[in-house]
């Protein structure tokens, strides 16, 4: 299938013996070849038939027409020190990210980002000659958390111990504690 800007043309690619025929006919320059020429001014689903004698083979293809580039992003949540990939739904075959620090390819599709603290990042896309679409794409830095442990426990055998981390800051921690083997609880501060 195939997405395709309004006006422009694109080349079908059919192939197959004995008698070829495009339909619909509509925008196609010349329905009886494997490869004509389609210029559609709506959406629309060729099918192509290949019949040699009492043999009949079908296929289709869709042709999207769009009036312009559409995309869209989510903003993105990372730890400092992290890289992530930017992603955006659409369709487009030209990209053009700013600003240039800190990633990978400015002309990719999906580049690859490790921001020091938070930053928008502007994408222009453009699908061939549709009019182009711009978006705004935020990355927010969190910083590493501030928890430590003491590195040596004293215990008696068979007798329990109760971790305890220091939180050296004001933020709010999830625990997740690891291996689970004789611990009370594996998601609480100690």
């Amino acid at each position: 299938d195939v997405v395709l800007c309004r006006g422009d043309v694109v080349e079908l690619s059919g192939v197959g013996s004995g008698l070829l025929s495009w339909s619909p006919t509509t925008g196609l320059d010349d329905p009886g070849i494997g490869n004509p020429v389609a210029q559609p001014e709506s959406t629309t689903v060729y099918t192509l038939q290949a019949e040699n004698d009492l043999c009949v083979l079908l296929d289709s293809l869709t042709i999207q027409i769009v009036a312009q580039t559409e995309l869209q992003a989510m903003d993105l949540e990372i730890c400092l020190g992290d890289t992530m990939q930017l992603m955006v739904d659409g369709q487009a075959d030209q990209y053009q990210w700013s600003p240039a620090s800190q990633i990978s390819d400015v002309s990719a599709a999906s580049p690859s980002v490790w921001p020091s603290e938070t930053s928008t990042y502007t994408l222009i896309g453009q699908l061939s000659t549709c009019a182009p679409d711009t978006l705004a794409l935020t990355v927010e830095v969190d910083p590493v958390p501030a928890v430590s442990l003491t590195p040596i426990f004293y215990f008696v055998d068979n007798q329990p111990i109760q971790i305890r981390p220091t939180i050296l800051d004001d933020r709010n921690y999830q625990f997740e504690w690891f291996p689970t083997d004789s611990l009370s609880c594996t998601n609480c501060p100690n």
